[in-house]
């Protein structure tokens, strides 16, 4: 999941199939991020906490899980 949601971002700010204007898009996997709040919080809210912190009305949030109900995805949603 963190490598397919690596290269989405990528795909949204590079380019896919045509020359086009980059759009905004980020991977939020930070290394250092995932460490402290993993510790501080439980890897549970690893991404709740970046939503929460970052994300900006009219935002989009794009949640990607190879199983489907990933605990740490479903919360970040949530904090969407």
């Amino acid at each position: 999941s963190h490598c397919d949601s690596m290269h989405f971002a990528e795909e949204l700010t590079g380019r896919y199939r045509e020359n086009r204007p980059g759009y905004a898009g980020i991977a939020i996997s930070d290394p250092s991020h995932l460490s402290c709040v993993s510790n501080d919080f439980g890897y549970d809210f690893v991404f709740s906490r970046y939503v929460e912190a970052v994300g900006r009305k009219g935002d989009v949030l794009f949640g990607l899980s190879t199983s489907g109900n990933s605990g740490n995805i479903l919360k970040a949603i949530e904090a969407a």
